[in-house]
């Protein structure tokens, strides 16, 4: 299965013009996905098996990539923090199952 969002997509998303790091940007884009089909009780690739995975769904993949790729680790200055949920979560609304 093809990701949602493609690494060329997730590089210019975070400004990033080289491939250092591509490895580690497309373990954020597998767990922003993983993350989305938690979050929204859908498997992607069942649900759109064409790849046609919202714009909505996408972007908010985009916004998780970029904050798991700036914030690297969950200690700041020997303080625990949490990574912050934001009003971002509310793109997926529309599509979160409910059993």
């Amino acid at each position: 299965m093809a990701e949602p969002v493609t690494l060329e997509e997730a590089r210019l998303h975070l400004r990033v013009d080289h491939t250092d790091e591509d490895a580690l940007i497309g373990s954020l884009i597998i767990a922003a996905r993983e993350l989305a089909e938690h979050e929204t009780g859908r498997v992607f690739s069942t649900d759109w098996p064409a790849g046609d995975v919202p714009a909505s769904i996408r972007q908010w993949m985009l916004l998780t990539i970029g904050t798991l790729y700036a914030n690297r680790e969950t200690l700041v200055q020997g303080q625990q923090t949490e990574l912050p949920r934001s009003v971002c979560d509310g793109l997926l609304d529309p599509w979160r199952t409910y059993t």
